[in-house]
């Protein structure tokens, strides 16, 4: 998978994006087919403007309702190794983070508090997939051109900004800048 036609747009540079969503197991024609559509605006080229290009995959939060059969799932079940757990109070969150071997990991969260953004998503949504973070090349070209086009974002200034899910199909999308 090299390319991936957009309508308005000369290509659709998957690379490296595509390859990690699609070995993620997230299918080409599931969440990846979304989240092409959704980062069009961050990696392709039109007329006259210039690419904002995705250096790569971060990393992916998986909400759960409960944090000890969410671990007993990636873990026992599905085969990955549990790197760390942790808690953030501000967030209202349990988390466990899963490292993957191509870098990245993936973080599996569950709400301790149910009026924290995990909790109100559980409860409104059910468990399953909550972010998709992707690193990109300048941040804040990439948050200008996304609200030009129209992109819902939340945490605009900080080191990180999140695309609203309103805006990509139902996936909270976090961008940040790496190198």
């Amino acid at each position: 998978m090299d390319r991936y036609d957009i309508p308005g747009a000369k290509v659709f540079p998957a690379g490296k994006v595509a390859w990690r969503c699609y070995h993620a197991g997230l299918g080409p024609d599931g969440v990846a087919s979304r989240l092409f559509d959704v980062a069009a605006v961050l990696i392709h080229e039109r007329e006259g403007e210039s690419s904002m290009a995705v250096t790569g995959f971060d990393h992916l939060v998986v909400r759960v309702k409960d944090i000890e059969e969410g671990i007993a799932t990636y873990r026992d079940t599905l085969g990955f190794e549990l790197d760390r757990i942790d808690e953030s109070e501000a967030l209202g969150i349990k988390q466990a983070f899963f490292n993957l071997p191509d870098g990245g990991f993936i973080e599996v969260v569950a709400p301790t508090d149910e009026d924290g953004a995990v909790g109100r998503a559980v409860a409104g949504r059910g468990e399953g997939m909550h972010t998709i973070a992707l690193a990109v090349e300048d941040l804040d070209a990439t948050v200008a051109a996304m609200k030009e086009a129209g992109a819902q974002l939340i945490g605009e200034g900080g080191p990180q900004v999140f695309v609203h899910p309103k805006s990509t199909h139902g996936i909270l999308l976090q961008l940040s800048a790496k190198s």
